[in-house]
């Protein structure tokens, strides 16, 4: 039968509700005080960490089991006859038992886990309802950088070497001096004066 031990456990998955009993089942499970009855196994595969909420509900005195390994005594996780807060599955039609309530909330890494829904007692069995709901993780914002404007850079002047002023040139005399002394000079008067004594005698 599916479920019934760790050969064949029947799957159940994220957002699974599943509505069943432990009617026909054996006892391949006992974590603990109580786990004496019939029981049904369940195998979750969790691809990736989550925030995992198990919801279960019973119409007789159920004890429940969530481990990391399929075990016929290991409930490393969870091992009680109930626990958390009643809450009645989203599937469910049943009344549930006083002792008959599971409620478990739990970021879960990847992985298989087992569930199994016991009974406190050999004779007891019974209907129940079991749901799975996950809860992806909250991805951490990233903050966008504010584009900050670049300052445009101002331009560093270049100095530009002075030279040395040209020297202004000294202008050649259109008319250089003749000089008034020396040979040269008396010949230049003795010219002059007969120039001028033709003059005279012209007119």
């Amino acid at each position: 039968m599916p479920g019934n031990d760790c050969s064949n456990p029947m799957p159940i998955a994220c957002g699974d509700c599943f509505p069943g009993n432990t009617y026909g089942y054996t006892n391949s499970h006992n974590c603990g005080y109580g786990h004496d009855g019939t029981d049904r196994l369940f195998e979750l595969l969790i691809p990736y960490e989550q925030e995992v909420r198990i919801v279960g509900e019973a119409d007789f005195d159920a004890d429940w089991t969530l481990a990391t390994v399929c075990d016929p005594v290991v409930g490393d996780l969870f091992c009680d006859d109930f626990g958390g807060i009643q809450t009645d599955p989203t599937c469910s039609s049943l009344t549930h038992n006083d002792y008959g309530y599971w409620e478990f909330t739990q970021v879960l890494t990847p992985g298989l886990y087992y569930i199994w829904v016991d009974s406190w007692a050999i004779e007891l069995e019974g209907n129940f309802v079991l749901e799975v709901l996950c809860i992806d993780p909250t991805p951490t914002p990233t903050s966008i950088p504010t584009n900050v404007p670049t300052a445009t850079p101002t331009a560093t002047p270049t100095d530009v070497p002075t030279g040395s002023p040209s020297p202004t040139p000294t202008p050649t005399p259109l008319n250089p001096t003749v000089p008034a002394t020396g040979p040269v000079g008396l010949l230049l008067l003795i010219g002059a004066a007969s120039m001028m004594l033709r003059r005279r005698k012209r007119d």
